[in-house]
């Protein structure tokens, strides 16, 4: 964890998801699915909340918002943004997505965890992190967890010429690792999942997988052209995209995946 509280602390992680249309892709498709579930009643815990992207976005939609992070600038930078703007419906805490005792079982509607999993390279973690998620969740609620999808970042590590040799590609596709590659200090304190590992360690915590999604597509990789699209381009561009974005085809081309999982009451013993 120290780790990701050095990198944080000099990263400017307000920016992250408005600087380049590739991440503003990441943001607009994970809203748009946050949306279609979101309501004037609900209930939201965003785990790993940053400097609060999200759950400002949420404010004027939900109940009440319950913003967490283990970075303290971070914390402070939700609070002080929610007394500027006078916002009464979103609480910051300073916690950790393996250790959420602050907050109630059985309490929240909708549960983000739109960072933590993918920057927990041990098994154990990523599932403490799940199922704490799936504790504070109600029957029924939602949980969407959002991972960096192995076969994207290794492409990334080609484009930018950064070649890896097999011995760090045969750890990078274990449960646990801790082995770095020294080009990127972001990269170098994730993890890298696919589909079917998220699946299956949301289901050892008792959910279900109600939606996969590829969020940002291979568009990750074309940022230039993505920049020298006037709006009416980009505008149609992202209508194609959420189109698709649901599709197989899709997850393995996409940097980013969510995964929307739905917490189900275990039946009573007979």
């Amino acid at each position: 964890m120290n780790k990701i509280n050095e990198f944080y602390n000099q990263y400017t992680e307000n920016k992250r998801l408005e600087t380049k249309r590739s991440r503003q892709l990441e943001f607009i498709t994970t809203m748009e699915y946050v949306k279609k579930y979101a309501n004037q009643s609900s209930i939201v815990a965003d785990i790993g909340a940053g400097t609060g992207i999200y759950s400002f976005e949420l404010a004027s939609i939900c109940k009440g918002i319950v913003a967490v992070d283990i970075v303290e600038k971070h914390v402070n930078e939700i609070s002080s943004k929610i007394e500027r703007l006078g916002i009464k419906n979103i609480a910051a805490k300073y916690g950790s997505a393996v250790d959420l005792r602050s907050l109630e079982s059985n309490h929240f509607d909708i549960v983000l965890c739109l960072g933590p999993y993918y920057h927990l390279q041990k098994k154990e973690d990523r599932i403490k992190c799940i199922t704490e998620c799936t504790r504070i969740l109600k029957n029924n609620g939602l949980l969407f967890i959002g991972y960096i999808n192995r076969q994207n970042a290794m492409l990334y590590y080609v484009k930018n010429r950064k070649y890896l040799d097999s011995s760090l590609y045969e750890k990078l596709e274990c449960d646990n690792y801790t082995e770095t590659s020294g080009f990127d200090p972001f990269l170098d304190i994730s993890f890298f999942s696919d589909p079917d590992l998220v699946k299956k360690e949301a289901e050892s915590s008792g959910l279900e997988i109600v939606k996969d999604i590829g969020v940002d597509g291979i568009f990750y990789f074309l940022e230039d052209e993505l920049t020298e699209m006037n709006e009416q381009q980009w505008n149609d561009l992202l209508k194609f995209h959420l189109k698709h974005c649901e599709d197989k085809s899709s997850f393995g081309m996409s940097m980013h995946g969510l995964a929307i999982c739905k917490k189900y009451k275990k039946p009573d013993c007979a």
